[in-house]
């Protein structure tokens, strides 16, 4: 028969679990305004009964906290992340003046479903559906060149998610200088090399595909810039200038005058150079054997990706 400290302490039991649900709601209540914030719950069970040797058999022991866990609706906990990261983006925009385009899938088996190249992906660990390691592992094991940032709120993850298309990683919540600080780092290693941002004579600043550029043409202190659609840009930059900040080997001074796409070269005379698009471009002697190298490095490069497919 338990004792009358018996009842003592399954009443210590209750004021313990029921000091920890009121904790609990303190710190929700202290956290209203904290960005990212989930209600917590703390659960209660009934501890395990012992075993009395009389006509009811057992008796009950009290009660206990089994587990603080988050409430968490998943549809605006997704959007809630989605919008802050847009938000992050944004703000990385005006700050490096660069501009992106954006995709936002709903689920991994978007990602996976995706046709066009993504350039970045910024993934988040609890994505609904397809899991973030297995959408890792499916673009490793196809052998794309999408450069992945892990988002997550388990710090344990890092450590499996190490990959060749693992750049780094943000963790929630979301601190926009760290934010800032990881995409800096990726896109001066991979993005710089594929978009050219100028400052354009009408808008405030345009970004340019490099391999859209047909060629370059100056005029006088300014630029036009001819694409591959059929339109040009007219820049506020002589062609000097440009040469400077051009991070991209495909586009090389073949003339004073004239910087040209070598993708785009179809023919090469002794003099002169016929693109794609039919435009003959002036070439300069002591240029021409540049080009020639160029032209023969696209030969190679275009030939390699054949046989490694």
């Amino acid at each position: 028969m338990p004792s009358q400290f018996f009842g003592l302490n399954i009443g210590a039991s209750a004021l313990s679990a029921f000091q920890t649900s009121v904790n609990t709601a303190a710190n929700n209540v202290a956290n209203v305004q904290t960005k990212g914030y989930t209600r917590q719950t703390a659960n209660l069970a009934a501890t395990d009964p012992i075993r009395v040797y009389t006509r009811y058999g057992s008796v009950g022991t009290g009660v206990e906290v089994t587990s603080v866990t988050q409430e968490r609706n998943l549809y605006y906990d997704e959007k809630y992340w989605q919008n802050q990261i847009l938000n992050c983006c944004k703000l990385l925009e005006n700050d490096i003046n660069f501009n992106f385009e954006y995709h936002i899938f709903s689920s991994g088996e978007d990602v996976l479903k995706y046709q066009s190249n993504i350039d970045i992906l910024l993934l988040d660990e609890e994505l609904p559906g397809t899991s973030g390691q297995s959408i890792k592992e499916q673009f490793e094991a196809s052998n794309k060149n999408t450069i992945i940032i892990f988002i997550t709120s388990h710090n344990e993850i890092v450590y499996d998610s190490f990959g060749k298309n693992v750049y780094g990683f943000i963790t929630k919540p979301i601190n926009q200088t760290n934010f800032n600080k990881t995409l800096k780092k990726t896109i001066n290693k991979t993005i710089a090399a594929k978009y050219l941002t100028l400052p354009d004579s009408i808008n405030d600043n345009i970004t340019l595909l490099y391999r859209d550029i047909t060629y370059m043409k100056a005029n006088g202190s300014y630029t036009t810039i001819y694409m591959s659609d059929s339109t040009s840009h007219f820049i506020r930059k002589g062609l000097n200038d440009l040469e400077k900040i051009i991070t991209n080997d495909t586009l090389i001074r073949v003339h004073k005058s004239y910087i040209v796409n070598s993708y785009y070269i179809k023919k090469l005379n002794s003099d002169e150079l016929i693109l794609t698009t039919d435009t003959t471009v002036p070439l300069a002697r002591r240029r021409k054997k540049q080009v020639q190298t160029k032209i023969a490095q696209n030969i190679y490069e275009k030939a390699e990706s054949i046989w490694n497919n």
